[in-house]
């Protein structure tokens, strides 16, 4: 059996269809670029649990995956009146996302307990009235729990 001409319109839509796909699949792969370790470096955190959570009183939440590493904070003021801060634990301070001149301060207290310091100014922007993240202190909890922010999203 011979293969059909290449001016048959069936043929032409098949090979058409399959230029397609083949270019789908090599383009949806682009612009992917998979997290490198150096050496030497921990190995980042990941979604399965390697960081640890710290409770606050009520719904307020600390996530640290390890010293001068990923972190979130959420406390929360009166009704869902809160404070949400994602970046990254440099040392004793916590430093926003893309935020230079806000700086933390964050005390370990001990292996299960943090305490936040009073920010500065500058780091009001990350609560909202009525909620501070001042003073307020975390105890470990005993073991790691996703921790999100009101609309659900993860933040550890």
């Amino acid at each position: 059996m011979s293969p059909p001409p290449a001016s048959d319109p069936l043929f032409l839509r098949h090979a058409a269809f399959g230029a397609a796909l083949a270019l789908g699949t090599l383009v949806s792969g682009c612009g992917r670029e998979e997290p490198r370790q150096e050496a030497g470096q921990a190995a980042p955190a990941s979604s399965t649990g390697d960081y640890a959570t710290f409770a606050g009183i009520g719904r307020d939440r600390l996530c640290l995956s390890g010293p001068n590493a990923d972190a979130a904070v959420l406390v929360f003021g009166e009704g869902d009146r809160n404070c949400l801060v994602r970046g990254r634990l440099e040392g004793g301070v916590l430093v926003p996302n893309g935020d230079t001149a806000c700086r933390i301060p964050v005390t370990r207290q001990s292996d299960s307990q943090v305490v936040i310091g009073t920010p500065p100014p500058s780091c009001a922007y990350y609560c909202g009235p009525g909620a501070s993240l001042a003073g307020k202190t975390f105890n470990r909890t005993a073991k790691p729990e996703p921790l999100s922010d009101i609309g659900g999203d993860a933040l550890c």
